[in-house]
């Protein structure tokens, strides 16, 4: 737990095949980190492993990964690119909160639901394809993302959380399919752009 947070010199990381476990907090706020592998073998990362990384720009999840925890990746500034696993079912709280550079996420179709805030304050996301298993999207899932311009919500999706889109001011359009039964407060509130 926390084995190198705070490591602010350290830039590369190569974790050993045969590691299963990332514990939480393990590489929290190493600022120069810019690289790291994770084999195959890694089947669990812990809560905020990855937390404010502010110069990790790329990330890589292994085919063992079903779950993204709570603030793995938050205020990872830089991060733009992340490639997400086939076997994704759960992306948990705050994940992705305030990675500012995050421009587009492509949801495998297995995830099944996404957490509080997952990915809100990503401010420059510009597109997210949403998965086909999605059945709950929690409150503030995607508050903030100022530069989202459309969604189109999967008809496996029952359940909308307050605040889910709030404050996205540029979204224009959005498809909510009639399988939705729970609309939040103000789920779509701050939108002034919605046509």
């Amino acid at each position: 737990e926390g084995a190198f947070v705070d490591c602010s010199s350290l830039t590369n990381v190569t974790i050993p095949n045969g590691v299963t476990t990332i514990e939480k907090y393990t590489f929290g706020f190493c600022t120069s980190l810019l690289s790291i592998q994770i084999p195959n073998s890694v089947e669990t990362i812990g809560i905020g492993a990855f937390s404010n990384c502010e110069g990790l720009t790329e990330m890589t999840l292994p085919n063992t990964i079903t779950s993204i925890n709570i603030d793995t990746f938050r205020g990872c500034t830089k991060l733009s690119d992340i490639t997400l696993p086939n076997t994704l079912t759960h992306i948990g709280e705050c994940a992705f909160h305030g990675c500012f550079h995050l421009k587009k996420i492509v949801l495998p179709n297995t995830v099944a639901s996404i957490d509080r805030g997952a990915f809100s304050n990503c401010a420059f996301l510009t597109e997210i394809t949403l998965s086909d298993s999605l059945t709950n999207i929690a409150d503030d899932s995607f508050s903030h993302c100022m530069n989202l311009k459309e969604i189109t919500i999967p008809d496996t999706v029952t359940y909308i959380g307050a605040y889910s889109f709030e404050g996205c001011i540029n979204l224009k359009e959005i498809i909510i399919p009639n399988s939705v039964t729970y609309l939040g407060l103000k789920a779509f509130g701050n939108c002034p752009a919605l046509e």
